[in-house]
């Protein structure tokens, strides 16, 4: 019989053993990596190994990755990059014959392991970062404001705006993809060129605005709202957050893609994962990512009802942990085999720079690969990468060397920025989005992540919002008084 007076386990000692689990659940991973590379023996095979265990060692080091309790934006990017680029890589590349092209991609889906984080490690010594601040964030309480209504007016300005960009957008297209799929369940190229035509091909000066709200305003704007409320517990909050919710779900199914809706909801989960200090229990999990693949599911189900549920959730498994790294491969296929390094062409505001029209990689690698999307009419499909593909395509090996580094360096950059910031509501939004981003670099372009994926705007609309909290928290009398102060002096 245990003693009365034996204590129940610390919530130290409860850390301590859950991060030995995760520990010895990550060998785990590492280990059963053994059979996948000598299931594709070759030079880049012997050298991956010890790479991926020194990067694993690099990660510790500078942001201790096993602590899953206390997850970081390059913890997030690292874990998902081997899941879904490094270890499918080697499956893939053993269909493909010998040759340049396959070593190229083994290359330099390989060395990302270590540039990635030779980059955190390079800003963490620069900024002097201590791992016990990653632990003394989560450990920190929330930090709580007096509720006021200048917050809620400020907040309902910019819900506001998006609400009308939403009604200007569904006024612009007419006819919505999402509600001809309800009514039209399996017409799967019709959805497919409406969906097209609804975004990509909108002829329309908003269109930019339209993918940035998409992508990251109404994912902000929802977890502000609901961080208030769990904050002050004001039904006004609540209020505020269900409509926001209710209006970017809508907003983000107009045009079927599956990503947006999934966006929201990984965003969200990932705001109450900080909120709460990491805290999580496996139920929690297994409902939130029961929800984030609910929309993509039906989706799939709606397009082509004849493959049923399971078929469904295995095309969506494969969409995230097969397909990356097999169009990460058509990358180095294409470049240089068919088009030569394109120096920057497919960046925007480089071409533009340079007088020329931004070519669409994406598009060709998709029409490359799928020939037969032209005589169905899809000819604007896009085959979306890695950000390895993009720099490759680019730059080749100095590119792909060069802008690994420079992802692990701006994404720390971030991370110890946020770190050092209040923990408020709008910084523990921001700190979730652009920890979903730096994620999203294994499916895009890293500067399409950074610009038109909501990155860098979302630093942008949080300070806004601030500002015009700033503007209605001055009360006439206090301008009277700054006047007469202003006057005497």
């Amino acid at each position: 019989m245990p003693s009365p007076l034996a204590k129940s386990p610390s919530p130290a000692t409860r850390s301590d053993q859950f991060t030995t689990l995760c520990m010895l659940l990550s060998l785990f991973v590492v280990g059963s990596s053994i059979p996948i590379l000598l299931y594709t023996f070759s030079f880049s095979t012997v050298v991956a190994f010890p790479i991926l265990l020194t990067s694993l060692w690099l990660m510790h080091h500078c942001i201790r990755i096993f602590r899953i309790r206390n997850m970081t934006i390059p913890g997030l990017w690292y874990w998902s990059y081997v899941v879904m680029i490094f270890l499918p890589a080697f499956y893939v590349a053993a269909g493909k014959p010998d040759g340049s092209v396959k070593n190229s991609y083994l290359f330099g889906v390989s060395s990302v392991l270590l540039t990635g984080p030779l980059g955190v490690l390079a800003v963490s010594i620069l900024l002097r970062l201590k791992p016990v601040e990653i632990k003394e964030y989560f450990a920190a309480a929330v930090k709580e404001r007096p509720p006021s209504l200048h917050q809620v007016i400020a907040f309902s300005v910019f819900l506001l705006a998006a609400i009308a960009l939403t009604t200007k957008y569904a006024i612009e297209v007419k006819n919505i993809p999402f509600f001809y799929l309800l009514g039209n369940v399996g017409a799967y190229d019709e959805v497919h060129i409406l969906r097209a035509t609804s975004f990509k091909l909108l002829s329309s000066r908003l269109t930019y605005v339209y993918s940035v709200l998409r992508q990251m305003g109404y994912p902000f704007l929802i977890m502000v709202a609901l961080g208030s409320y769990l904050i002050t517990r004001r039904m006004i909050w609540l209020f505020l957050f269900l409509v926001t919710l209710c209006s970017g779900f809508l907003f983000a199914a107009f045009s079927v893609a599956k990503a947006p809706v999934a966006i929201i909801f990984l965003t969200l989960f990932l705001f109450l994962y900080l909120f709460f200090g990491g805290a999580f229990k496996a139920k929690q999990l297994v409902f939130s990512l029961i929800i984030i693949f609910a929309f993509p599911v039906g989706v799939i189900l709606l397009l082509q009802p004849e493959v049923g549920l399971r078929i469904a959730v295995k095309s969506t498994l494969i969409r995230l942990f097969d397909d990356p790294a097999r169009q990460l491969y058509s990358y180095f296929e294409v470049v240089p085999e068919y088009l030569d390094y394109l120096c920057g062409s497919t960046i925007s505001f480089v071409a533009r720079f340079r007088g020329e029209t931004p070519f669409n990689l994406t598009n060709y690698v998709a029409l490359h690969d799928n020939p037969s999307l032209i005589a169905r009419g899809l000819t604007s499909a896009s085959a979306n990468a890695a950000f390895v593909g993009d720099l490759h395509a680019n730059f080749g090996v100095g590119g792909v060397l060069a802008g690994g580094f420079l992802a692990g360096f701006v994404m720390q950059g971030m991370q110890i920025y946020l770190l050092r910031q209040p923990k408020t509501i709008s910084n523990l939004a921001i700190y979730s989005f652009v920890m979903y981003g730096f994620w999203f670099i294994n499916l895009s372009a890293l500067q399409t992540t950074l610009l038109s994926g909501g990155i860098v705007f979302v630093f942008m609309l949080a300070l806004l919002i601030r500002i015009v909290e700033a503007i209605l928290n001055i009360s006439p009398s206090d301008h009277s008084i700054a006047v007469d102060r202003k006057a005497s002096a």
